[in-house]
């Protein structure tokens, strides 16, 4: 009986190391999903700060090629005029045209070519 008392403290030890070695198992298995559930949360806070961000770049895009678009409808503009102003250089003989002259037409243009721009879309 003696030799089985002493596999009892033995074999006790060895179910609590067990039991030890479980718990610490659970324990980081609890803590990794812990992780997972955090991480995919700190993901979806990204993705949507993405989005708000792309969709910023997109307005921003808009408006930038609007403005190219009109500033070339200016420039189409001036080139109209200054066009017509060469024709009729050309069909007077060479006559200059007077500085005043020039400017005067070239403010009527700027005026047609502001007043020839589309509607801003809303």
């Amino acid at each position: 009986m003696a030799s089985s008392e002493a596999e009892l403290p033995q074999e006790t030890a060895m179910e609590s190391n067990n039991s030890t070695h479980e718990d610490d198992a659970l324990h980081r298995l609890a803590e990794a999903e812990k992780l997972v559930v955090e991480l995919r949360d700190i993901i979806s806070q990204k993705d949507v700060q993405l989005q708000q961000k792309d969709e910023a770049l997109q307005e921003e895009k808009k408006a930038a090629e609007k403005k190219v678009k009109n500033i070339k409808l200016h420039a189409k503009a001036k080139i109209l005029c200054l066009n017509k102003q060469l024709e009729q250089m050309k069909t007077q003989g060479g006559a200059a045209v007077p500085p005043e002259a020039q400017a005067k037409e070239l403010s009527k243009v700027g005026g047609q070519a502001a007043n020839m721009a589309p509607p801003e879309p809303q």
